[in-house]
């Protein structure tokens, strides 16, 4: 399941949570390098 979120920058900033793309983004903030299959536990 892919969930993208408007206002991502300012959710990580409120929360500390990590912001993730994939292997051709390139981002001018700090976020993970998420490779093709890897899997990500979510909690609250």
């Amino acid at each position: 399941m892919l969930i993208s979120v408007s206002g991502h920058l300012d959710l990580c900033k409120k929360t500390g949570a990590p912001i993730v793309y994939g292997p051709s983004a390139k981002p001018e903030f700090e976020f993970i390098f998420a490779k093709d299959g890897e899997v990500f536990t979510v909690e609250r």
